[in-house]
């Protein structure tokens, strides 16, 4: 039997016995009960849900297969070249206003080729010139998790700008705060904060391994002592904010123009699905355009379903795909495979309103 034949087998059965296997206490005997950080995701759907047809979703995930048997860091290191048709789209449509956020902007690589992309590159932006910059510094990793100081990076033609662009930098490590504010220093375009974006505002514990390490992230409900077995680490208090917070001062009261475009990048060392809830009414109010959050093992992601956040981002009019050179769609097209918690990037676009051309560029319609 093909993996394509099992693949829709799987499908099939999975949507008879989650309609007939049904427990005496309500719940499907098929799957367990959902914690409750997985019930935060699941909400009352407001839009039409995606859905794939079966073909299409074993081919996909074939794709999904082949793509992680080639490279396992397909995704965790993608090769997106999305990002370079979604600006291009942006610069020859009617939007006149970029708003971008790096939640978790560490060394700054992913903004500093974002704006080169943009028209806003500098010399000193390029990764060569970013990873000398750390080198002297003597950090982790001054190159990037990714390598991502050999990216050949091409600086645009300023005038390829929008007429508005801002960035919004949030690191909370306090080196690499320091750092990335320092490398932006007279950047116009570009504000570095150093709080932690969660789900509340307040205050949280911090772990730290210091020295622009790729791995800090919070603590939540006591477990510190979890951590600690892993880390040498330190830990402090962070100002947290939420990205409700952020974007709501601006969208609270008014629709967001028409001529806006606001996209979020996540990277939270495995806290990406607190992120997500704490921007549950932007993106119910479909205020952010779209948004990229990685997607692994660890911390959260050790109680909280990827399906969930899915789904949860699906009722709310949002299509999301494995981020890669050719990305994959999750959305409406599930398998049970995709419940893997491999090291990868998810990148999600609003299906209504003025932004589907991101979601056309991610089903490769530009």
């Amino acid at each position: 039997m093909t993996v394509e034949w099992q693949i829709i087998l799987i499908a099939l059965w999975t949507t008879i016995t989650s309609l007939t296997n049904i427990a005496g206490d309500g719940h499907s005997t098929l799957t367990p009960q959902p914690t409750a950080e997985q019930t935060l995701y699941r909400t009352k759907s407001h839009f039409t849900a995606e859905s794939c047809s079966l073909s299409d979703r074993a081919r996909l995930a074939n794709d999904w297969k082949t793509a992680f048997n080639k490279n396992p860091l397909f995704s965790a290191c993608p090769e997106s070249n999305w990002t370079s048709l979604m600006w291009r789209a942006v610069k020859n449509s009617n939007k006149t206003s970029v708003r971008v956020l790096d939640i978790g902007a560490n060394k700054g690589y992913w903004t500093a080729e974002m704006l080169a992309l943009l028209g806003r590159g500098n010399p000193k932006y390029i990764p060569q010139a970013i990873n000398g910059y750390w080198r002297k510094q003597k950090v982790h990793k001054a190159c990037g998790a990714c390598e991502d100081c050999k990216a050949k990076v091409k600086l645009r033609p300023r005038e390829s700008s929008p007429h508005s662009l801002r960035f919004q930098l949030y690191e909370p490590t306090k080196e690499t705060y320091l750092g990335v504010r320092k490398l932006f220093t007279g950047n116009p375009h570009v504000e570095v904060y150093p709080f932690a974006v969660s789900d509340k505002e307040g205050m949280a514990q911090f772990r730290s391994k210091g020295n622009a390490h790729e791995t800090n992230g919070l603590v939540l409900n006591g477990s510190q002592n979890l951590v600690s077995k892993s880390f040498s680490l330190k830990v402090t208090r962070v100002r947290t904010t939420t990205l409700d917070a952020i974007l709501g001062s601006d969208f609270a009261h008014a629709r967001k123009p028409k001529s806006d475009f606001i996209f979020v990048k996540i990277d939270a060392e495995g806290f990406d699905p607190l992120v997500l809830r704490g921007a549950s009414t932007s993106l119910e109010r479909n205020v952010i355009d779209g948004l990229m959050f990685e997607y692994g093992k660890q911390h959260m992601w050790e109680n909280t379903l990827l399906k969930d956040v899915i789904d949860w981002l699906d009722s709310l009019g949002y299509t999301c795909f494995w981020d890669a050179q050719v990305p994959i769609q999750i959305t409406g097209c599930w398998v049970p495979e995709y419940e893997c918690n491999r090291w990868s990037n998810i990148v999600c676009a609003v299906r209504e309103q003025h932004a589907h051309m991101l979601l056309h560029i991610l089903q490769g319609v530009l």
